[in-house]
C-alpha cells in the first residue's frame, strides 16, 4: 500500500484505503505493559555484553586479595555467567572461585555470594597468554541494578596466583574493585576494567516486552504490534499485529512514525538520529487518535567516499555515486556520517539525489568533527520506481581560507 504522502520533506495526510484489517492475537507479557505501547516478541536470546577486551595490564589474585567488576543491568531477565580472561602463575592450591555479589551504597560488593562457580586453579592455562574461561550462573536478576562478579583464590600466595587482565574504562556504570582483606572493604578504580564478557538473556522466549531500540538486537528487530489492554509480567492479553491501531492520542496527522529510542515502548515522529535505532511502525492520516500500521522494510546501503581539497566556497562531490533501486512509492531516510581530515572548518554537507540537492547541514569548526546528518536525519518520498543516485556533497564556508579533504558516509534505509 502507498504511503499517503506527497514528495519532498512534508508529509501531508490524504485520503487511504480504510479497509484495513485488525489483526490481534494473544501474548504473555513479560513485563508490566501499558494500552498502546509499542512491543517485541522475546526470544530468549543469550547475548554477551558489558565487554572489555583490551588489555592493559594484569593483577594478582591470591589469599586475601580479591578483585571485582560491577556493571549495571537494564532489562535483564536472567545472568547466564562470565567470561573471564585469566592465566595461571606457578602452581596456586585450591581453587578459583568466580561469584555474583549485590552492591552497596557505595557501588561496592557487599554480603554473601548470590551465585558462584569453583574449578581447581590448576585448570587454568599456565603460560604467556591468557585465555577466555566461562562460569555459568544462571541468576535471576533485577533490571536496573548494580552486580559484582567477585574473582578469588584463597589458597594461592605471591608466588603461586592467578592473573587477571583489565584495561581501559570501558564497561559502563562499572568499575574495577580491589580488596586486600577477602572482600570485608573495597577500594574502586574508576579508570580501568578487568577483560569480562557478562552473558546474559533479557527476554524470555515467547513473551512480550517494550519495545526499546536503544538496547538493540530483540528490542528493536522483533518489533511487532502494539498492546490492546495494560497487564503485568505473566498476564495474558491481546497484541494488535496490523491494521488501525486506535486509542492514541495526540498524534501528529500525516507524519509517519518510529519507535521511540528514549521511552520504552513509546513512538515518535521523527527518526532516531542513530541510524541503528531506525524502527518505522506506520504512519497517521487524518486522525490525531489513529496510527495505520506499516512497518517497512530496513535495507541499509552505504557510501563511503574521500571528497578531495579544495579552496574556499568551492563545491566539491564524492567521486563515487550509490545506485539504488527503488520500487516506487518507498520513503527513504538518509543520513550522512561526515568528519574533517585536515581541520578547519568543515563547511556545509549534504545529500544530492539524481543530481538535486536533498539536504544540507552547516557543520561547526573543528578537525575530525563527526556526527550524524543533522538532528534526526533527513525523509525522501520517492513516487516513482527505478534507479535512484546519490552523492554527497560539501560547500566550504567563506573566507576559511584552507585547502581541507572529508570523509563522508551516506547510510540509506528503505522503508515500504
Amino acid at each position: 500500500m502507498p504511503y499517503p504522502f506527497n514528495p519532498g520533506d512534508k508529509y501531508n495526510a490524504s485520503d487511504a484505503n480504510d479497509a484495513l484489517a485488525t489483526v490481534q492475537s494473544q501474548h504473555v507479557y513479560g513485563e508490566t505493559i501499558a494500552v498502546n505501547d509499542a512491543l517485541v516478541l522475546g526470544m530468549g536470546q543469550t547475548l554477551q555484553e558489558f565487554a572489555q577486551e583490551n588489555k592493559n595490564s594484569l593483577v594478582n589474585v591470591y589469599g586475601a586479595n580479591w578483585y571485582s567488576q560491577t556493571f549495571t543491568t537494564d532489562v535483564i531477565q536472567t545472568m547466564v555467567g562470565v567470561m573471564i580472561k585469566v592465566r595461571r602463575f606457578g602452581n596456586p592450591q585450591g581453587n578459583i572461585t568466580v561469584s555474583l555479589k549485590a552492591t552497596d551504597g557505595s557501588g561496592h560488593p557487599t554480603g554473601a555470594d548470590l551465585a558462584s562457580v569453583s574449578e581447581s586453579a590448576g585448570n587454568v592455562t599456565n603460560g604467556t597468554l591468557s585465555e577466555w574461561r566461562t562460569y555459568n550462573f544462571n541468576y535471576a536478576a533485577s533490571p536496573n541494578t548494580k552486580y559484582a562478579v567477585v574473582v578469588r583464590v584463597p589458597s594461592g600466595d605471591s608466588g603461586n596466583y592467578i592473573e587477571w587482565e583489565f584495561g581501559g574504562d570501558s564497561i559502563p556504570n562499572g568499575n574495577f574493585e580491589s580488596s586486600t582483606n577477602s572482600g570485608s572493604s573495597w577500594s574502586a578504580s574508576t579508570g580501568s576494567d578487568f577483560l569480562c564478557r557478562i552473558m546474559t538473556i533479557k527476554t524470555i522466549a515467547g513473551r512480550v516486552y517494550k519495545a526499546r531500540p536503544q538496547v538493540g538486537g530483540e528490542f528493536i528487530e522483533n518489533y511487532f504490534g502494539f498492546a490492546k489492554a495494560a497487564g503485568n509480567s505473566g498476564d495474558t492479553k491481546p497484541v494488535q499485529m496490523g491494521g488501525v491501531a486506535t486509542g492514541f492520542s495526540g498524534l501528529t496527522v500525516g507524519s509517519l512514525y518510529f519507535l521511540s529510542d528514549t521511552t520504552a515502548g513509546g513512538i515518535q515522529t521523527n527518526a532516531p538520529g542513530n541510524i541503528e535505532r531506525v524502527k518505522m511502525v506506520g504512519y497517521t492520516r487524518t486522525l490525531t487518535t489513529e496510527l495505520v500500521m506499516d512497518k517497512g522494510e530496513r535495507n541499509v546501503y552505504s557510501l563511503n567516499c574521500n571528497v578531495p581539497s579544495g579552496s574556499s566556497s568551492a563545491n566539491r562531490f564524492s567521486p563515487e555515486e550509490l545506485t539504488v533501486p527503488f520500487m516506487g512509492n518507498e520513503v527513504v531516510i538518509a543520513a550522512v556520517v561526515a568528519g574533517a581530515i585536515g581541520g578547519n572548518y568543515m563547511g556545509t554537507v549534504g545529500i544530492q539525489q539524481d543530481n538535486n540537492d536533498v539536504a544540507y547541514q552547516e557543520y561547526d569548526k573543528g578537525a575530525n568533527n563527526t556526527r550524524y546528518f543533522g538532528a534526526n536525519m533527513i525523509h525522501i518520498f520517492l513516487a516513482t520506481a527505478g534507479l535512484h543516485r546519490f552523492r554527497l556533497r560539501q560547500t566550504m564556508q567563506a573566507g576559511s581560507g584552507v585547502n581541507n579533504s572529508w570523509s563522508g558516509t551516506l547510510v540509506i534505509i528503505k522503508l515500504r
